[in-house]
Formats: C-alpha cells, structure tokens, sequence
C-alpha cells in the first residue's frame, strides 16, 4: 500500500503542535507528589484514624477495625503479583499494603547469563538476596494469606493493631491470623460477616440448589406458581438482608426473623 503524504508543510506542524500541547498539559495537571508530601500524608492518616477511634495520643497503639482483601494484577488464580490491602473500617483510609510477587526480573536475566547451578550465580545471589522483587513461594492462591500474615505482624510499628476484620466470606486468612496468634493470648482477632457478601451468597446458593436438583431430574425453578424462579429468589434474599439488619446484635432475634420470612413465604394464605 503507497504511503499517503501531507500536502502542506503547516499541516504536519499542527498535527506536531497538538500532539506535545496535549503532553505538557497532563503533565502541568498530574505533578508528581515528592517525597515530603508523602511523608506528612502519612502522618496525617495516622493522626485522623487514631483520633476517630477516641485516641489523643499518636504515640499509643490503638485497636482498630479493618476491611482486608487482595487483588490480582491479572485475573485468574495463577497470577505471579498480588497485592494485599488493610482499609480502617470507619476513616475508610488504606492503613498499609503488602505487594507479593512470584517473580524477579533481575534473577530470570542473570539465571540466563550465569545459569541457575552455577557457583557464579549463588555468589551474585548471596548480594542480590535482600533486594529481591520475589518476595513469594508457592501458590498463587496463597499470596493473599502471606500477605495478611506480613500486614499484621508490622501494624504495631504503625501504631495500630488490626483486632477486627471484617470478612468477605473467605476465611482463610482470618483463620492463619488467629492460628499464629499475632498479637499474643491477651489479644484476640475477631471476624465479622460482611452483610452484603452474606446476602450475596444467599442468592448464589439457591441458584446453585436448583442447578444440583436439576442434575437430579426435578425442577425447582421455572414460571409456575410455588417455583424457585428468579423473582422469588431476589424477594428471598432481600427479605434475609433485612432480618440481618434490623437484629445486628441479637442472633436469636435475627434467626426468628429469618424463619418468620420463610414461612411467610411458603404461606399459602
């Protein structure tokens, strides 16, 4: 295919023009933030999280409830990066992060170059060591946990210690925290149920209950009157949300409410 030339000088200055214009303007827009700023940022989300929990002193070590969850650089299970995240429950500030990560771009590079076996490779290994991006072995699934475990173990050097966590439905670092015993036996790290990801499952279980029967060759969802169909799950599960909301504190009155839903609904009156 012949190239196509501009006819006039000016046009190939515009198209120059507009090109480094719109370049010098995102750069006079988003200032890269040094060091300093970053520093005293620090130390303000650390003032205004310690005094929203009743705290005066920023030197005192202060109990605080937190969100954790981790996050994939690409999606799936066998990502070689994750991050993991602590959010303080009421600021909804990011307390700290742990970056985990199954790689190290200098070690492939050298290991090619020098080759894994050789003593050249462990000498160079012994400096490199401290300074590695691969800060995981194992699984991919297990990234998340290790770093749950890193993230508790150093909150205390930030002044604060992450007694509760509210969970997502996944246990397991919750039950790794308390298996190790992080902040010792006088301080014990308590879970709570996130009441949307409770709702959520809900749903995603009386979905799964009519896949399961139907393998079995009844039908439990469908159109007709008294089946599971996808209105009466929605209405079913916002019933179940509500009767969580309205008894927080309260498990016996939370349960009588959610039957007294159920049967409600299987009333034929």
């Amino acid at each position: 295919m012949p190239r196509t030339r501009l006819s006039h000088p000016a046009k190939r200055s515009n198209i120059s023009k507009r090109c480094s214009t719109s370049k010098n303007d995102n750069s006079k827009k988003q200032p890269l933030a040094d060091i300093t700023t970053r520093f005293q940022n620090t130390n303000v989300l650390k003032t205004n999280t310690t005094e929203a929990y009743g705290s005066k002193n920023d030197k005192d070590i202060v109990d605080i409830g937190v969100s954790y969850d981790g996050s994939w650089l690409t999606r799936g299970h066998t990502s070689n990066i994750r991050v993991g995240c602590v959010i303080d429950l009421l600021t909804g500030f990011v307390i700290d992060y742990e970056v985990m990560s199954k790689r190290c771009g200098e070690c492939e590079q050298t290991k090619f170059v020098l080759e894994e076996d050789s003593a050249e490779f462990r000498i160079w290994y012994e400096g490199h060591q401290d300074v590695c991006s691969a800060t995981h072995v194992g699984s991919s699934g297990a990234m998340e946990v290790n770093a749950a475990v890193k993230l508790w173990e150093r909150s205390e050097s930030i002044g604060f210690r992450y007694t509760t966590l509210l969970s997502d439905g996944d246990s397991k670092s919750f039950l790794e925290l308390k298996e190790r015993n992080v902040y010792g036996s006088e301080t014990q790290i308590k879970k709570e149920e996130c009441i949307n990801h409770v709702s959520k499952m809900f749903g995603t279980a009386l979905r799964q209950t009519i896949k399961d029967w139907r393998v079995k060759g009844v039908t439990l969802g469908g159109k007709k009157r008294g089946s599971l169909k996808e209105e009466t799950i929605k209405k079913l599960t916002r019933y179940y949300t509500n009767a969580i909301r309205k008894n927080k504190g309260d498990v016996e009155a939370m349960k009588t409410a959610i039957y007294a839903n159920l049967f409600h609904c299987m009333s034929t009156d």
